[in-house]
Parts: C-alpha cells; sequence; structure tokens
C-alpha cells in the first residue's frame, strides 16, 4: 500500500515543476566567472498601471545573481509584461 506522501498527484506535480525550474538554473551560467545557477533572486517593484501609470509593488525589473563570485545585474521581466491592469493597482483598485 502507498503512503498518502506518494501518491499525491498534486505534490507530484509541484515536485516535478521544483525539479524544472533547479534544471535551468544549472544550464545558466554566470557571464562574470561561467560559475552555473545565474539567476533570478528577487523582482525589483515598480510595473506601472496601464490606466493611472503610478509604480505598484510588482516586479518591473528582475535582479539576476550568481551563487559563487556574487555578479549581479538588472534586467527586463523575462514575461515582457510592460504595465498592470487597473484591478491589480493599488490605486485604482484600493
Amino acid at each position: 500500500m502507498q503512503s498518502n506522501s506518494t501518491a499525491n498527484p498534486t505534490r507530484q506535480t509541484a515536485i516535478l515543476e521544483a525539479g524544472k525550474v533547479l534544471l535551468e538554473k544549472l544550464k545558466s551560467f554566470c557571464p562574470a566567472c561561467s560559475y552555473p545557477g545565474y539567476a533570478i533572486t528577487k523582482g525589483i517593484p515598480g510595473l506601472p498601471c496601464s490606466d493611472c501609470g503610478e509604480a505598484s509593488h510588482i516586479a518591473k525589473t528582475v535582479l539576476f545573481e550568481c551563487v559563487s563570485c556574487k555578479f549581479s545585474e538588472e534586467k527586463k521581466r523575462p514575461d515582457g509584461k510592460k504595465s498592470i491592469e487597473p484591478s491589480e493597482c493599488e490605486f485604482c483598485n484600493p
């Protein structure tokens, strides 16, 4: 009989997704030292609202950082999103 923790499809999906993220991180190399694991460490807030233009708490850019040499650089969002909807805005929709 299988235990519930190994037969849980939601958990299996989460583990699969975590494995994919880890694999992508290992395939990303630092431009400064070529060490694997160069990845996004945090989002920098400020994505503007498409209606009022105010900066939001949602990431406008992301910070990539090397786990070895600590080289970092700010880049555009990987998804290309340039603004948020007014429904997500803390000014238009408090």
